[in-house]
């Protein structure tokens, strides 16, 4: 278990069992903000059986396990992790440099890294876009929200 800032405050060796899971788990002692399963045979039971007693716990993936407990370990103030899908990485930038560099069609988003540019230069003005990207992509996955080249609202 870790605390907010991701110092280890407890370690408990227990059975893969939903109900020896609990009665750690369930403690009122702790406040959980999430509770991290790493993929495998059996995360899907355990996932359900815990989910179902209230508790916040995620499935992660085994090669992002050790970047989720890192995550509170390393203040990176300004700084990328280099966390994560070295591949989507490497396309996330991709697209941002083409969007920036190569794409003649304006928008707002191009706007906005231009302008970063300006003050940052081109390299972080692409490693922001790129994060933003990731983002929206993101936010149309989970919602099906369209992208809007620009900034106006659309009509309901």
């Amino acid at each position: 278990m870790l605390d907010d800032a991701g110092r280890i405050v407890r370690e408990v060796r227990v059975a893969s069992e939903p109900e020896a899971l609990l009665q750690v788990l369930a403690n009122n002692t702790y406040r959980f903000k999430r509770i991290g399963l790493e993929a495998g045979p059996l995360s899907q039971w355990l996932y359900s059986v815990l989910a179902e007693a209230g508790l916040p716990v995620i499935c992660v993936e085994t090669r992002h396990m050790r970047a989720v407990y890192q995550s509170g370990e390393n203040d990176r103030t300004g700084a990328i992790s280099r966390c994560g899908d070295e591949m989507m990485r490497m396309m996330l930038y991709e697209a941002a440099q083409s969007m920036l560099v190569r794409s003649t069609k304006w928008s707002w988003l191009k706007a906005w890294a231009m302008k970063i540019a300006r003050h940052r230069g081109m390299k972080k003005a692409i490693v922001a876009l790129a994060r933003r990207l990731a983002v929206i992509m993101h936010r149309i996955w989970v919602d099906g929200t369209d992208f809007r080249w620009t900034r106006e609202v659309a009509a309901a």
